[in-house]
């Protein structure tokens, strides 16, 4: 959850009677756990999730194709929790059954079964590949409830908290109103947010209150985002500052 680092940045430019002034916020580094998503999602019944599908209902030889790309599927450095199928026929999914009812809704996670040797080596015993023996799965029912990188996304964000913008009247327009000046300003706060998780979720709202098991209070569980997601507001201020 710890940043690498956090800067901020403030700043103001002036010309004649106008002056302008924004307060930036940046982070850069850690991850958080949204549990929003893990519970929201664990149907899988999301864009997200429907646009890490594979499609390969145009490749032919599905085995074959998924070896020949394996620094696309299997590569450990690739995207996790790879699934090839769809939640429809057209858009790739296998034949399923399901309480005697044939669905066109399966899907398969591609890669071997097997256990490795007394001398550390591995022996495959079966290809999860689209063959003969690949085990399929209803899209439904893949989320993969106990791996938590599901719902792990990067906290790095970027935020424009404040920005206003002000007119100073100075003492020579006022007159004789005994006023040395007048300054009118307009304000909003949480402008411009972005994420690089891009899901929605404020990465500052990632902690979940629960009750204390020592003591007494509520404490927060840094890291984890659980139900934090509230309608963004980006209010709008007034303000007159006179001088005498």
């Amino acid at each position: 959850f710890n940043p690498d680092f956090i800067i901020g940045m403030t700043t103001q430019v002036s010309y004649k009677n106008w002056s302008l002034g924004m307060n930036f916020d940046c982070r850069s580094g850690g991850q958080f756990v949204s549990q929003t998503h893990r519970y929201g999602e664990s149907d899988m019944h999301t864009q997200r999730w429907l646009d890490k599908l594979h499609n390969l209902n145009d490749v032919g030889d599905i085995p074959t194709y998924l070896k020949d790309n394996q620094d696309e599927f299997l590569s450990p450095d690739g995207e996790f929790f790879v699934l090839v199928g769809g939640p429809t026929a057209e858009e790739g999914g296998f034949p399923v059954d399901d309480g005697g009812i044939t669905l066109s809704d399966g899907v398969f996670m591609p890669g071997v079964e097997g256990f490795y040797d007394d001398n550390g080596s591995f022996v495959a015993t079966r290809e999860n590949l689209g063959g003969p023996e690949t085990e399929y799965v209803r899209y439904q029912d893949y989320y993969g409830w106990s791996y938590m990188r599901n719902a792990t996304f990067d906290a790095d964000f970027i935020k424009l908290r404040e920005i206003s913008l002000a007119y100073t009247i100075n003492k020579k327009a006022l007159g004789n109103t005994g006023l040395q000046n007048v300054t009118v300003s307009l304000f909003s706060r949480n402008i411009i947010l972005w994420t690089a998780a891009g899901i929605g979720i404020d990465p500052e709202h990632a902690f979940q209150a629960e009750s204390g098991t020592q003591g007494s209070g509520i404490q927060f569980r840094q890291g984890l985002e659980r139900f934090n997601v509230n309608p963004w507001a980006a209010p709008i201020g007034f303000k007159v500052s006179l001088t005498f």
